[in-house]
């Protein structure tokens, strides 16, 4: 894996309660990074049911554009998490990670999680606010519901764009998602 910002990437940041820098593996598929990550016809234009199937370490979490099906064990160390087929859709709205991040979410929302570093998830109880609610005025405003099981939303470390709306598995870059009275960035205001 390669630290590029594109198709299936190494990330890395500092976690201040162990005092380690921690790895990550992202994605970005858009505008044609998916064949960087397994061939593929990658043309937006042309579209696909994705079945997903992603190998973990047990003490990592993996996260893809659906819920998990189901997870079998591999060994002592690892896991495999099989995720439930995706909508019809294009290549670069794939998407998949694997990391020790953690989650947090409103009261009552399970099924809408943020992601980041577990010391800073403080700095996403805004967003785990506002997100669903936002998701519920479009739902009215368009009169159609979500049409999927979950919306998680991930802060990434150095993600090249400010957001990119996979289909269930919005990711963000750190700083355009964060929000508290320390550590964010000014235009975000």
């Amino acid at each position: 894996m390669k630290d590029n910002l594109k198709g299936f990437y190494r990330s890395s940041y500092f976690d201040s309660l162990t005092n380690t820098t921690k790895t990550i593996a992202t994605t970005q598929f858009e505008s044609t990074h998916a064949r960087r990550a397994f061939p593929c016809l990658d043309e937006p234009n042309l579209k696909a049911k994705f079945h997903v199937t992603l190998g973990r370490l047990h003490k990592m979490t993996s996260l893809s554009n659906t819920v998990v099906r189901r997870t079998y064990p591999l060994d002592a160390d690892y896991v495999l998490d099989e995720y439930e087929p995706t909508v019809t859709m294009s290549t670069y709205l794939l998407a998949f990670i694997v990391s020790e991040f953690g989650s947090t979410h409103e009261q009552g929302r399970d099924n809408f999680l943020l992601w980041g570093p577990k010391d800073r998830l403080t700095d996403l109880a805004y967003a785990a606010k506002i997100g669903p609610r936002i998701l519920d005025h479009f739902e009215k405003v368009f009169s159609t519901r979500y049409p999927l099981r979950k919306m998680d939303m991930v802060a990434i470390p150095d993600f090249k764009s400010g957001a990119m709306e996979n289909w269930g598995l919005v990711t963000y870059r750190d700083t355009a998602i964060y929000y508290g009275k320390k550590n964010f960035a000014e235009s975000n205001r």
